[in-house]
């Protein structure tokens, strides 16, 4: 049996740096091209057509959620989570959609609070992701939400 964890090789810091580069300049789009984000994030790594409808969901939940706030070096917020399952799709042999859900809201209960956000912009998120809670089978949304309680 093949040990999915068993990783791919890891990336420079320049390859990092350029990967960074070209998801904050789609990012930055007057209008954003998910399915152009969605391509940068996964690399190499394969996912069906319902699993990427799946994280184009994520993305619109993220979105929602970090709207046009911005790091303290000026970053956009949302280009942290992006980041995060940008390298693991390209450090895990096969990464699942559970493991990308995962790194997209490991912040999720840092940053994305009702007392973050504010009531409307939490209401507004939280219907994304619930709508993509509700794409997921049982099992997934118990990893979902354990993934995000021990990430966070």
């Amino acid at each position: 049996m093949e040990n999915r964890h068993v990783g791919r090789e890891v990336l420079t810091v320049e390859e990092f740096l350029t990967l960074s580069a070209k998801i904050n300049y789609q990012l930055s789009a007057r209008e954003l091209k998910a399915p152009v984000l969605l391509s940068l994030v996964l690399g190499p790594a394969t996912f069906s057509e319902p699993e990427q409808a799946v994280l184009l969901d994520a993305f619109a939940a993220i979105q929602a959620g970090y709207d046009q706030d911005r790091r303290r070096l000026g970053t956009p917020g949302v280009l942290h989570p992006l980041r995060a399952a940008a390298l693991l799709a390209r450090t895990m042999r096969q990464p699942t959609l559970a493991d990308l859900l995962a790194a997209l809201f490991h912040d999720k209960e840092e940053d994305l609070t009702q007392e973050a956000l504010g009531a409307e912009r939490f209401a507004r998120m939280q219907k994304h992701f619930e709508k993509l809670r509700g794409q997921l089978g049982v099992l997934e949304r118990h990893r979902l939400d354990s993934d995000i309680k021990w990430l966070s």
